[in-house]
């Protein structure tokens, strides 16, 4: 059966049969929404919670999605996740940022480097998510928004409640912090693999 198939099928399943919905929906995309989820709060168990929560919100707003349709029922049950995320970091007042970390890195060019961008496109999925996982939160945040989900330095600062310059800035401070952070991951293999070559 086709994706698209599939997500006419959930849709459907949601509006009568919950328990129905839920299998299909988490054979289909639980494993990718939870990746979301975890890519804001970086904390599994957390992280299934937001799903579930995520899950019975897509029920109840199962309505909005038939207007919507923007992008298909993946898009839609995406921003799901990412609302509840922001909504959990929110709730318990997680800091987005302490002023330690603003003022010890350095601002950088408002446009993405293509040797950054390349640089960090060399590295292993799984570990460069694992090192945006220990990124502070508010870089953690604002990375995810706009280098992942696509959304505009308007759309976080909206979103987040800063100034537009405020997002871009955490942005782009984020970016070389997570480059820093890569290059640190690389000197450490690299280290590892010399004292393992040097074993009799």
């Amino acid at each position: 059966m086709r994706r698209d198939d599939r997500e006419s099928q959930i849709v459907e399943l949601l509006e009568y049969d919950l328990e129905a919905a839920f299998v299909q929906l988490y054979s289909l995309y639980g494993k990718l929404l939870l990746g979301v989820a975890y890519r804001y709060v970086a904390d599994l168990d957390i992280s299934q919670d937001i799903l579930q929560e995520s899950m019975m919100k897509a029920f109840y707003k199962i309505d909005s999605y038939h207007h919507v349709k923007k992008g298909g029922l993946l898009a839609w049950l995406k921003r799901i996740v990412i609302n509840e995320s922001l909504n959990y970091l929110n709730s318990f007042n997680v800091r987005m940022m302490s002023s330690y970390e603003e003022e010890t890195i350095n601002s950088i060019s408002d446009e993405d480097s293509s040797d950054d961008v390349a640089f960090i496109n060399k590295i292993d999925i799984n570990v460069l998510s694992g090192l945006i996982a220990e990124l502070p939160e508010g870089y953690r945040v604002v990375l995810n928004m706009y280098a992942i989900e696509g959304y505009s330095h308007r759309e976080i600062a909206a979103i987040l409640g800063i100034k537009e310059g405020s997002a871009s800035s955490r942005y782009h401070r984020a970016k070389q912090e997570l480059i820093r952070r890569v290059e640190r991951w690389k000197k450490e293999r690299e280290q590892t693999k010399g004292v393992i070559g040097k074993k009799p």
